[in-house]
């Protein structure tokens, strides 16, 4: 059904070499060949008088194709669009049917260059006019310098469009008559590439690319596992689950690099650890075990190359890694749990096997900053990064990353006792560890009848570590993000060199346990078998009540925000419980899909916000939405 796009929603277009992300019919960013490069160019439509359109959008059923109706200020259509990724050209083609005059304007990046295309692209389509962008080797990729200059090719025909240059602006205008006309965005990376796969693209001609497009995407869509539905979820809800399944299973798809690594968002080119994790979720949900399979050879690779997890990685090559505080915990026992639940949903051990290096390396890695039964925070969690818990609390226990580390080491523990991968003496040692750290789980972490996120106790009696790469505690509040080298300051906060000499010191900082809703229900969604069937409810039942006074889920107390898997992790929990709640809880998490049918990365009292077309949020969500429909069948 056509829906209207006044909430900012953003859909991926991608094959894995070249991806498009829309808001509506306009451009919101470009990426590749590869993944990780830096944002070729942003699109803006115009109607005749110069006002922006309204959008109602839909993806065609079964595919990943998407129509765009434009719309006046008075609600007349007056454009219809309709735009896709070709199945293996790393090009984006639209066709327009237009009753008047359009206008789209491409915004380039700082340093960008733009030129007029070849003029002998006309002899493969009539009336083709063409631009080529070239992005500087120092464009970036999210943070990170790209090293090569990178190229697109923007390709109009069918109509003589006329194409205006302001490069003292970085924007370039397109007229575009009334009638049918099509538009092309074709990747390199490198010039020659560009205008080798525009001319591709041009003699295969909109309407075989179109097909070839169809064909791949129907035949995926055929592998999405169908549900067995009971009585108690009504056919509208049926319907409804269904295409939520279909749109996160391209929303993933088309975000997912040929080598295997997966998009964190829009604004985002680089593939998170714990991102992946939640996407994983959601293929193994949707049976799409070869995409699932395809997301650990990518860190498999990159650990094999590079050594180490880190927080994230460069897709389509190694030049970016994205080092965040103590990454050493927390994304590591997700990596471990994530090959886990892959063999468990897939049978294919054999594949886990092979990865037993890694994850026997991420085991390893976790075991110097246990300290008192606890270990710190991964710097870019979820709520830490959202600002719910502070970043001067990332050395305090963390109960989630000690969580994890007990769950990942004891599906870890028994899988090399069975396959004969540990000595009996490593194993042994293996199990002393795990006994003596659940021992003392609930003194770190429970309080007043409840789990709490952090436990400032290690933080005043752990060795801290001197110097850490990540966030400065000074420069971050002043808008600076960059990850950079930071001192251990006698305040004990952490403060690059620039900051240590130019700016007033810190003062310290009191710790304070703090109540976040994801660390306590993440337990009943990895299957945690430390805390007791009681505990977990308990959990559930305190979150739900919360729920059910605000009709959504604050991630803290007294907030109105919420990240974007919170509520997820209750409707799982609650249909583990069969608490009666689940049913109004599912209600909730469908409804603030957005109108593209994703999910997001943080919503103030149900409204999205921030980073849209999430692959982590949208494949946990899917995920326990499922599970509901699959556990009461």
């Amino acid at each position: 059904m056509w829906k209207k796009n006044d909430d900012g929603a953003i859909h991926a277009l991608g094959n894995g070499r070249f991806l498009v992300y829309g808001r509506g019919n306009d451009i919101a960013e470009v990426y590749g060949p590869p993944y990780s490069s830096p944002s070729m160019v942003q699109g803006k439509w115009t109607l005749a008088e110069g006002t922006e359109p309204r959008y109602e959008s839909r993806r065609d059923k079964g595919t990943n194709r998407w129509r765009h109706k434009y719309l006046n200020e008075a609600g007349r259509e007056v454009a219809l669009a309709e735009a896709f990724v070709a199945s293996e050209l790393p090009a984006y083609l639209c066709r327009l049917h237009a009753d008047e005059p359009l206008r789209l304007e491409l915004t380039l990046g700082e340093d960008y260059e733009c030129y007029p295309g070849r003029e002998d692209l006309a002899s493969a389509e009539a009336a083709v006019k063409s631009i080529l962008v070239k992005a500087p080797d120092t464009a970036r990729i999210y943070r990170y310098p790209m090293g090569e200059e990178t190229f697109l090719a923007a390709v109009f025909w069918g109509q003589e469009a006329r194409i205006e240059f302001a490069s003292d602006t970085g924007k370039v205008g397109i007229a575009v008559p009334a009638g049918e006309s099509y538009f092309a965005l074709v990747g390199g990376p490198f010039y020659p590439d560009a205008e080798g796969h525009a001319r591709a693209m041009l003699e295969m001609g909109y309407e075989r690319l179109r097909a070839q497009a169809e064909e791949a995407d129907l035949r995926f869509s055929s592998r999405i596992a169908p549900l067995e539905y009971g009585e108690r979820i009504g056919e509208g809800m049926r319907k409804r689950i269904d295409e939520l399944s279909e749109s996160v299973a391209f929303l993933i798809a088309a975000q997912q690099s040929r080598d295997g690594g997966i998009m964190a968002g829009h604004n985002y080119a680089l593939a998170y650890v714990r991102d992946q994790y939640g996407a994983a979720r959601g293929l193994l949900s949707l049976g799409l075990y070869e995409e699932a399979r395809r997301n650990l050879a990518f860190r498999f690779g990159k650990w094999t190359r590079l050594g180490g997890i880190r927080n994230a990685e460069s897709m389509g090559h190694d030049r970016a890694r994205h080092v965040h505080e103590n990454d050493d915990v927390e994304i590591t026992a997700y990596m471990i749990v994530q090959a886990f639940d892959y063999g468990q949903a897939t049978g294919d051990w054999d594949y886990v096997a092979s990865l037993f290096p890694m994850l026997d390396d991420c085991w390893q890695v976790q075991l110097p900053h246990l300290h008192d039964g606890m270990l710190p925070f991964n710097g870019d969690e979820t709520y830490v990064a959202g600002g719910f818990l502070p970043r001067t609390s990332l050395n305090d226990g963390s109960m989630e990353a000690t969580l994890l580390f007990l769950e990942a080491g004891r599906r870890l523990l028994a899988f090399a006792v069975d396959r004969g991968l540990w000595s009996e003496e490593r194993a042994a040692a293996c199990e002393n560890l795990l006994e003596r750290t659940e021992a003392v789980f609930r003194t770190r972490f429970r309080k007043d009848g409840r789990f709490y996120a952090n436990a400032p106790e290690r933080a005043a009696t752990a060795e801290l570590p001197a110097y850490r790469h990540g966030v400065c505690e000074s420069c971050h509040p002043r808008g600076v993000h960059a990850l950079k080298w930071t001192r251990r300051t006698a305040a004990g906060r952490y403060v690059c060199p620039a900051c240590l000499v130019n700016e007033p010191p810190l003062e310290a900082v009191a710790s304070q346990a703090v109540a976040v809703q994801s660390a306590g229900l993440l337990p009943s969604f990895v299957h945690a078998e430390l805390l007791t069937d009681e505990e977990q409810a308990a959990e559930l039942r305190r979150a739900y009540d919360i729920f059910e006074r605000h009709g959504y889920l604050p991630t803290v107390p007294g907030s109105s925000y919420f990240v974007g898997y919170d509520e997820s992790l209750l409707l799982y929990g609650l249909t583990r419980l069969r608490h009666p709640g689940a049913e109004a809880v599912l209600a909730h998490v469908v409804s603030i899909a957005d109108s593209t049918d994703a999910w997001v990365e943080y919503y103030d009292a149900g409204r999205p916000f921030n980073t849209r077309c999430r692959p982590w949020e949208s494949g946990m969500n899917i995920a326990a939405v499922r599970h509901y429909a699959e556990y009461r069948s």
